[in-house]
């Protein structure tokens, strides 16, 4: 994960921590990307309060070493029909200066026309059109 995306991770974690509610029906997905092991699972799990078990899960997503591990991120919030949080994400990114590849809106019909499982990556955030 690039500076600029842990940087909007952290100015939006209020905001996260307060929305996210269930964050463990996340965990699949995460697995299965390699984002989250079943140590690391296990470390969150052990947090009381949902709202320690996001911190924690954001804490440990800011750490990851891959390039695509925020736009995946943002893909599987809005899997999870937490879109309003990829989409304060996204603008806080696009914000601190990040490129602009994400369009949420098209990226929630692609997801809603297509068969997804919260168990397999999809890969299908749509960027942005720059010919405007």
């Amino acid at each position: 994960m690039k500076e600029l995306q842990r940087k909007a991770i952290d100015n939006c974690t209020q905001y996260i921590v307060e929305d996210m509610g269930d964050v463990m029906e996340l965990f699949p997905m995460l697995i299965s990307l390699g984002y989250l092991t079943n140590y690391t699972s296990e470390v969150i799990k052990v947090e009381r309060l949902s709202y320690d078990k996001t911190k924690k899960l954001l804490e440990i997503l800011a750490k990851i070493d891959k390039e695509d591990a925020f736009h995946r991120f943002i893909e599987i919030l809005i899997k999870a029909n937490k879109t309003h949080i990829a989409s304060k994400l996204n603008d806080e990114y696009k914000e601190l200066g990040g490129e602009d590849l994400v369009d949420i809106n098209a990226t929630v019909k692609a997801l809603s026309r297509i068969s997804w499982s919260h168990a397999k990556p999809t890969y299908v955030l749509l960027k942005v059109d720059k010919r405007e």
